[in-house]
């Protein structure tokens, strides 16, 4: 069931993902952290308790709400166009209707909504639905564990598809949660994503390392 007012858990989970994304440089890297997220999330919510509101009054209300958290303008973009594109499609501001697609029914829907990227959908797939799928973001890619396992020039999708395959689906929810607490905890793997040297970092502070060094490396072909 939805609420009348819109707010169902996995719209909210889309609309959560969207307002925590990072951007490059500063935001990425520590400066703008989760807490800068939750607060733009929590100012979004009381300034529009009914979400379809967002659509009513002027972008820049909901870019106000959010920019404590960064990326305002293209964040509000993604929001109104996600809320819009519900209400012409499907006539209500529901996204229920997810709960009866597969996984690749779900990543298909992402394309009929503007700047609803792959790695929102996953977040959405494994946190809010449940599925057996595993998002890849700055902190999950920065372990070397999975870097191991990707092709050097991987773009994001690639580096996506490749733990997908063979990470079995039992273990994508946990493995996923403790790779992305070791992206954000260890020091070895945040120089490496931050590119910031610190004086006491060193090639073998990241407790992964001896796990991971003997894995083979994966080719584009496979």
């Amino acid at each position: 069931m939805c609420p009348d007012d819109g707010n169902s858990q996995k719209q909210l989970g889309i609309i959560w993902s969207t307002a925590g994304q990072r951007g490059s440089g500063r935001e990425r890297f520590g400066w703008s952290t989760e807490v800068n997220s939750s607060r733009a999330f929590s100012n979004l919510k009381s300034a529009f308790p009914h979400l379809g509101r967002c659509l009513l009054l002027n972008q820049k209300s909901v870019e106000d709400s959010i920019r404590c958290g960064g990326l305002a303008l293209r964040k509000t973009s993604c929001i109104r166009n996600l809320l819009s594109g519900l209400q012409e499609r499907k006539g209500k501001l529901c996204l229920e209707y997810l709960r009866n697609l597969s996984v690749d029914e779900i990543k298909a829907e992402r394309s009929l909504f503007k700047g609803i990227g792959p790695k929102t959908v996953t977040c959405v797939l494994m946190s809010n639905l449940q599925h057996d799928d595993f998002p890849v973001d700055t902190h999950v890619s920065s372990s070397p564990g999975n870097l191991k396992t990707v092709p050097g020039e991987a773009d994001r999708n690639k580096t996506y598809i490749h733990p997908n395959q063979w990470i079995p689906d039992e273990l994508k929810f946990d493995l996923n949660c403790l790779l992305y607490a070791h992206g954000k905890l260890c020091q070895r793997c945040t120089n490496k994503v931050s590119n910031v040297k610190k004086k006491d970092s060193h090639e073998g502070s990241c407790p992964l390392l001896a796990y991971c060094c003997n894995f083979p490396v994966a080719t584009t072909d496979k």
